[in-house]
């Protein structure tokens, strides 16, 4: 259970941390409001996706355990994928066919070729759903990371060769995704050519869509969260202040990485803990487990936060200097995000994630509402206390429905309330002008090793 957790999560995670070492490189090439075309067709890939999948393969996790023979679970896999594909084809065409429907989204953009270049990658991302799905509930963890590790690798070429030595721009950075993913495909297909049967069940489609559908809305929820806020500063603020919140939000979301990994590889381990001592009687066990979980975190956000404003200066230049007053900002709303996970995990264990739900529907709408008030008047800064507002907001809700419908505290507030303490003392400590760019670098890092070397028994006696 360790190696095949460690193992997918470095498969998940390789192509964003690999996108990430590379922005700088590409970011040489592209001005900021040329990022902020590649920002906003991220948003246009997203959302198509979401409508192009249904979110079938997210059934797949799930409902390959009802099916028993082989052939049941080849014919399940087959139906599956070529459902996926036949909807995504048909929708593909439909799009570019009457193309007015996305291109109001961000009408300074024209749809030739951004936008088709950003459907298609959709479209082609597609073909890998089912067949990564199929490694993972068959435990095939190092084929998994190799299609992963093959993916970043060709997609990165790909990238470097349009934008680099073509000096294409943004269009030949999407030019490169959907190239490199496209050269993937026909070696997805090598992969399950054997494992699946391509023939039609429509009783497999119903029990899928079934199982899917109720998921669309929490995925919608998620883009409006998560990117929805590049719409609103594209319309009120233009393309450039798109691209330097983008930046801000690349590394902020380097945060919520960590903490996915550590999520993946803890999870199992929790629930397992929860079923044999019994979800009421595990509740200090799980209150304390639950503890040290947002501790890791903050520390974790806390070093990132201490060297943001380094990370810009450094590896982007003054370019996206503007950048630096939001991060802070992004960073503490990611962290409340990421330590969420202590009241979605009690949420899932008990089965109730149609009440997960609604809260992320309403949610959705308060991040919506923040934005239309906020991003007018406050440009990104806005966007960021949106997002910001709206992530303590969903946690304090799923705190209180836990505390109060579950019958069990998530985590000890105080330990919650010092930790976000110490954050804002970090976000303030990066906020100071200065010029000693050098000096000031030094002086954060002595901070930091003074910090460790004097708590290293409390940090290795918590990681224990």
């Amino acid at each position: 259970m360790i190696k095949d957790s460690l193992v997918y999560t470095i498969g998940n995670l390789l192509p964003q941390l690999g996108g990430f070492i590379f922005l700088p490189i590409y970011l040489k090439y592209m001005s900021v409001e040329d990022f902020g075309i590649v920002s906003s067709m991220l948003v246009i890939q997203s959302i198509v996706s979401i409508f192009f999948s249904l979110a079938l393969e997210r059934s797949v996790m799930r409902l390959y355990f009802d099916y028993e023979s082989s052939e049941q679970k080849g014919i399940f896999f087959g139906t599956t994928f070529m459902s996926i594909i036949i909807l995504s084809s048909f929708l593909c065409v439909l799009l570019i066919l009457f193309n007015g429907i996305l291109a109001n989204i961000f009408p300074d953009i024209s749809f030739y070729p951004y936008y088709l270049y950003a459907i298609l990658i959709a479209y082609a991302k597609c073909f890998f759903f089912i067949p990564k799905t199929y490694l993972q509930v068959n435990q095939k963890s190092i084929q998994y990371v190799l299609l992963s590790f093959s993916e970043f690798i060709v997609v990165s070429l790909a990238v470097l060769f349009y934008v680099v030595y073509n000096d294409e721009g943004p269009a030949g950075m999407l030019k490169g995704q959907l190239l490199g993913t496209i050269l993937l495909i026909p070696f997805l297909f090598s992969i399950v050519r054997k494992k699946f049967i391509f023939r039609f069940d429509f009783s497999v489609l119903k029990k899928s869509l079934r199982f899917s559908l109720p998921i669309v809305p929490t995925l919608l929820t998620a883009f409006v969260l998560n990117l929805s806020d590049r719409i609103f500063l594209d319309r009120y603020m233009g393309l450039t202040e798109v691209g330097l919140y983008s930046l801000a939000y690349k590394i902020a979301a380097i945060s919520l990485i960590a903490i996915s990994a550590i999520n993946m590889a803890i999870t199992p381990h929790y629930f397992q803990k929860l079923k044999e001592r019994g979800f009421l009687s595990a509740s200090d066990w799980s209150k304390k487990f639950n503890n040290n979980f947002v501790k890791i975190i903050g520390v974790l956000v806390f070093v990132l936060l201490l060297f943001s404003k380094e990370i810009i200066l450094i590896l982007f230049g003054s370019n996206y200097s503007k950048s630096i007053s939001i991060i802070g900002i992004l960073l503490l709303a990611y962290y409340f995000a990421g330590t969420n996970s202590v009241n979605g995990r009690l949420i899932q264990y008990q089965k109730k994630t149609h009440h997960s739900m609604g809260i992320d529907i309403f949610t959705a709408l308060v991040n919506i509402g923040l934005n239309f008030l906020l991003i007018p008047k406050y440009g990104m800064t806005g966007a960021a206390l949106a997002t910001l507002a709206s992530l303590i907001f969903a946690f304090g809700i799923n705190f209180i429905y836990v505390r109060l419908h579950l019958g069990v505290s998530s985590v000890s507030f105080r330990v919650y309330l010092f930790t976000v303490s110490i954050l804002v003392v970090a976000i303030l400590l990066n906020s100071i002008e200065y010029d000693e760019f050098l000096l000031f670098f030094i002086f954060k890092v002595v901070i930091f090793f003074i910090i460790v070397i004097k708590n290293f028994n409390k940090l290795k006696t918590l990681l224990k």
